[in-house]
C-alpha cells in the first residue's frame, strides 16, 4: 500500500491431489500471475477504480470447433465501483490477447451492475439491473480465438446453479431485494441469456464445452426464474436457500433435447 493506492502481486500454480498429508506437488500444466491495484476515484460519487493485469499459461484448454491445446492468455481491465446512500454501481471493461496453439486470441468483456435502495419505504426494497457481454469466437475456421476466458471463475454470479460460464454470453438480469424483517431478506432475480456469437458454444466454469455451437444458429439460450431467501438467525448462524427454474430457449432446444431444469439448494452457515 502506498498513499491511496493498494497494490497486490500474485503468482501461483495449481497442485496435484495426492492421498497423503502435505504431499501435493505443483502442477506444471497451469500457471497464473497478476497485478491488481485499487484507488479512490473522486470523479464519481464515493467511487473507486480498479486496474489489473493477469497472465495465464494453461497446457490443456478446449474451444468449440478449435479442439484442445495450450493457451497463453493475458488480460488487462478496469473496474469502476462505489456505494452511496441509495445507489450502488459496478462497471467493468476487460480485454484479452495471447495465443492458443497456432491461433491468436482477441477477446473482451463488458459488464454493468447498478442498484437503487429505498430505505424509507416498507420492506426497504433494492432494485437493480445487471447487463453483461462476454465475447465468443466468430469463426471456428479462422486463426483467431474470440472466446473470453473468465479466469478461475467463482460463483454465484447469475445464480447458485451456474449452469454455464461467463463465455460467449450476453445476459440481462433485473432483481428486487426485499427486507421482510431486519434479519430476513427475499430476492427475486430472473435472467435472460443469449449467445454473443452464434458460431460458438456454451462452456462450463471448468473450461469444458458443454453445448457445441455448431449444431444451431439460434442465439437465445434460456430464461431463468429464481428466488433467494436469506435468514441471519444469530451473529454466527445464517440460513440460505434458492430455487430456480430454467426455460430452454431456441438454442438449447435445437442443440440438446431441450428439457427445462429445476434447481434448489439450501444450507446453514456457521461462523465463529
Amino acid at each position: 500500500m502506498k498513499g491511496d493506492w493498494t497494490v497486490d502481486l500474485l503468482a501461483l500454480k495449481e497442485v496435484l491431489n495426492n492421498s497423503g498429508y502435505f504431499d501435493d506437488p505443483p502442477s506444471h500444466s497451469n500457471s497464473f500471475w497478476s497485478v491488481y491495484a485499487v484507488h479512490p476515484f473522486r470523479f464519481l460519487p464515493r467511487g473507486n477504480v480498479d486496474l489489473y493485469y493477469m497472465g495465464q499459461d494453461n497446457k490443456s484448454v478446449a474451444f468449440d470447433g478449435k479442439g484442445t491445446g495450450r493457451e497463453q492468455r493475458e488480460t488487462i481491465g478496469t473496474r469502476l465501483w462505489g456505494t452511496t446512500d441509495h445507489w450502488d454501481y459496478n462497471n467493468e471493461l476487460t480485454f484479452q490477447w495471447g495465443s492458443f496453439r497456432s491461433n491468436n486470441i482477441r477477446a473482451w468483456a463488458v459488464s454493468t451492475d447498478t442498484g437503487y435502495r429505498i430505505e424509507s419505504r416498507p420492506l426497504k426494497p433494492r432494485f437493480a439491473l445487471r447487463a453483461v457481454a462476454f465475447s465468443g469466437n466468430q469463426n471456428p475456421s479462422n486463426r483467431t480465438v474470440g472466446t473470453f476466458n473468465s479466469i478461475y471463475e467463482k460463483g454465484p454470479y447469475f445464480s447458485y446453479a451456474e449452469l454455464f460460464a461467463r463465455r460467449n454470453l450476453i445476459a440481462l438480469q433485473p432483481s428486487a431485494e426485499l427486507s421482510l424483517r431486519k434479519s430476513v431478506s427475499l430476492t427475486f432475480n430472473p435472467a435472460f441469456f443469449w449467445r454473443e456469437s452464434t458460431s460458438d458454444g456454451l462452456y462450463s466454469v471448468g473450461n469444458a464445452v458443454i453445448v457445441s455451437g455448431l449444431k444451431s444458429n439460434a442465439r437465445y439460450v434460456a430464461t431463468q426464474a429464481s428466488a433467494q431467501l436469506k435468514w441471519s438467525m444469530t451473529r454466527n448462524l445464517t440460513w440460505f436457500t434458492e430455487f430456480g427454474h430454467f426455460f430452454p430457449g431456441e438454442f438449447i432446444k435445437q442443440a440438446t433435447p431441450g428439457r427445462p431444469l429445476n434447481y434448489w439448494t439450501g444450507w446453514l452457515d456457521i461462523r465463529y
